[in-house]
């Protein structure tokens, strides 16, 4: 059975813009471009959060997604109402198959 057959969900991807000064010296960062994507997302288990957690940054979900998806770590993921932060973008056991997505949900 094809990964793509167990994808179920639709998401919008969104690329952070370089940062950008305001009128007042400020930093400001816009998202721009939206992608569309079939995917899977699942919540990490306790164990998995801890051990995404020692490269620094806590992961708090995985999507699943094809590689031909147009997405990269600092990107912004959208599904349903909620939003995510992606953290890491790896090709599961480098066949080219699935994508595999750490992210955290932003509050």
């Amino acid at each position: 059975m094809s990964m793509e057959t167990m994808y179920n969900k639709q998401m919008k991807i969104k690329r952070l813009n370089f940062p950008t000064q305001d009128e007042i010296g400020g930093v400001v960062q816009t998202l721009s471009g939206e992608t569309f994507a079939k995917c899977r997302i699942r919540q990490l288990a306790a164990v998995e959060m801890i051990i995404s957690g020692r490269s620094g940054v806590v992961s708090t979900h995985r999507i699943y997604c094809s590689p031909r998806t147009k997405i990269a770590a600092k990107d912004v993921v959208v599904i349903g109402d909620n939003e995510y932060d992606v953290n890491v973008v790896q090709d599961i056991h480098e066949l080219g198959k699935v994508y595999q997505v750490d992210c955290t949900l932003r509050d």
